[in-house]
């Protein structure tokens, strides 16, 4: 990252991390095996990042049984559920079924890959409430024609780069999917448009019991104790963990036109809304709170090829944690705009196999306060450049 306004040369220090930002980093390298046999399927794919310290770990383990009525399928790919080439005539039917660690099936920003999108990384709702692309479960996928489902039955503990340990706190697990629609206008018209869901729990820590402590505080600070200095904190019990109930519901559509001599132009919207499921950005406990928080999120994006060799693209993306949020203003309690906002211009360049992009973020936040004390938006903008290489 090039420039980011809100980097200090300082530590936080409840974690020890730097709040520098403005470094060079390796954000992902990717490292993957795909393997066929007749209707298996399976694919390993690792990670090695800088992100927070040197990392190498999984990004995807899977093995899968399909059939299509087409023919065999081909191997897995990033950005199509079955590994079904998009040039490709549509099929009669496939389906695919498959366990271990993959992409989550919701919306096209949670699981778009890297290499393909316009912009260099998913917007701040999907980061919120699917801090990862990634979970255990099993899953399910079919086409028929222009028609798509994706369903899976998921841990509901995104692996990302939040620090999730990938460890599911909860018995019930996460039910999520998409069903949406791939048609082709004509030669040079395409939609690619769906709904998602997600149903699940996740889980309010509970805490352990405390003791009774005596304290002492020099009053008079002679030194010496004395009676009349003493006084007892008193013990907690304990209070048990609790599981509570999240939620979210998303629709996506995407428009492609391939214009003559420039390229693909594409035009990219979608909307989500949950409840109490943001995990990353402000993590949600309504047991906490004592109410649900409800977000919501969504971006427009439109991309145009410049001939093969570049793109420019823009986005806005709005993201609101609770929109139920609530604030003091001298004695009394108001509501509270705690939406996040982003503009992002990105452009890059390609000389396959390499792809350099530079992209400035345009930030809005309700994190800062102005000289007055009302609140205001904290200086958080940000120029990135990324150099891609992909062989």
């Amino acid at each position: 990252m090039v420039f980011r306004e809100r980097s200090l040369d300082e530590i936080d220090a409840s974690t020890g991390e730097p709040l520098n930002e403005d470094r060079f980093l390796l954000r992902r390298a990717r490292l993957r095996f795909d393997a066929r046999y007749s209707h298996a399927l399976g694919r390993v794919e690792l990670d090695l990042n800088s992100v927070r310290g040197l990392e190498v770990r999984p990004f995807e383990v899977t093995a899968a049984l399909g059939w299509s009525a087409s023919g065999p399928l081909r191997r897995l790919t990033d950005d199509t559920e079955l590994g079904v080439a998009r040039d490709e005539p549509p099929r009669e039917l496939s389906v695919l079924g498959s366990i271990g660690l993959f992409r989550i099936p919701f919306g096209f920003d949670a699981r778009e890959a890297p290499t393909r999108r316009p912009l260099l990384e998913r917007t701040r709702v999907v980061r919120a409430l699917l801090p990862g692309q990634r979970d255990f479960g099993l899953g399910f996928d079919a086409e028929y024609r222009v028609f798509r489902l994706s369903a899976a039955l998921m841990n509901g503990s995104p692996i990302g780069d939040a620090g999730s340990r990938a460890v599911d706190f909860t018995a019930r697990k996460d039910v999520v999917g998409r069903v949406g629609v791939d048609v082709g206008l004509g030669a040079r018209w395409r939609v690619q448009a769906g709904f998602s869901g997600l149903y699940g729990s996740g889980l309010h820590l509970g805490t352990a019991a405390t003791k009774d402590e005596l304290s002492w505080q020099d009053g008079n600070e002679d030194g010496l104790v004395e009676v009349s200095e003493l006084g007892v904190v008193a013990g907690t019990p304990a209070t048990p963990s609790r599981a509570f109930d999240h939620f979210a519901l998303g629709a996506d559509a995407r428009l492609r036109v391939a214009l003559p001599l420039l390229g693909e132009l594409t035009l990219r919207a979608e909307l989500i809304r949950a409840q109490n499921l943001d995990r990353a950005i402000e993590p949600a406990d309504p047991v906490a709170t004592g109410r649900n928080l409800r977000e919501l999120g969504w971006l427009v994006g439109v991309a145009q090829e410049l001939t093969p060799l570049g793109q420019l693209a823009a986005q806005y993306e709005s993201y609101d944690p609770d929109a139920d949020a609530r604030g003091e203003r001298g004695a009394a309690l108001v509501p509270r705009d705690s939406r996040y906002g982003t503009w992002s211009l990105s452009g890059s360049l390609r000389l396959p196999p390499l792809r350099v992009m530079a992209q400035y973020d345009h930030q809005h936040n309700a994190l800062g306060r102005g000289p007055n004390g009302e609140p205001a938006s904290l200086a958080d903008d940000a120029l990135t450049l990324r150099a891609e290489l992909a062989f």
